[in-house]
């Protein structure tokens, strides 16, 4: 259910732990077993990732004049800041000169659920927070708005894997 089978060990949780593995240099010299329960939860989010993509092909324009959804590519990092609970999104810019950020937090206690993923995917990513910020250069009106397109997202992933492939993520 979790992206490591056995607790995470007591010094890579602690004040100490906060401080050496507050970058990927740190967190893979001190902080190995966490590391690895990242790195089962990278492996997940870009499975979904993966999966989700080519079932929104219908859903938008991704070229030409009337294209809706960014082409810019989708990185997987570690959030550091220990009081991080949940996954978030960092955004690209338009012309796609940086790449945008689904940000994992590395200091769970426990790291998942992994029954999460396919949803929270959904939401942070691809068609989500994702799609939005590519929507917002089109649309005026409220962020709530552009936030609730989030939310649609990720219950319309329920729906979109169930058409597309024929399972649900549950």
């Amino acid at each position: 259910m979790y992206f490591t089978d056995k607790p995470i060990p007591a010094n890579e949780s602690d004040e100490n732990a906060y401080k050496l593995c507050n970058s990927v240099e740190g967190a893979i010299k001190y902080c190995p077993k966490r590391w690895e329960a990242m790195q089962n939860w990278f492996a997940e989010a870009r499975r979904v990732m993966s999966m989700m993509d080519p079932l929104t092909v219908d859903m938008f324009h991704f070229s030409g004049s009337k294209y809706t959804t960014p082409n810019c590519p989708v990185d997987l990092a570690p959030n550091f800041n220990p009081s991080s609970g949940a996954q978030s999104y960092g955004r690209s810019t338009k012309d796609c000169s940086k790449n945008s950020y689904y940000n994992i937090p590395f200091f769970l206690d426990r790291p998942g659920p992994k029954y999460e993923e396919w949803s929270v995917n959904a939401h942070e990513a691809r068609p989500g927070h994702h799609t939005q910020v590519k929507q917002e250069r089109f649309q005026s009106g409220s962020s709530i708005k552009l936030y609730i397109w989030s939310i649609f997202s990720s219950s319309a992933s329920d729906k979109t894997i169930i058409e597309g492939l024929g399972t649900t993520h549950r």
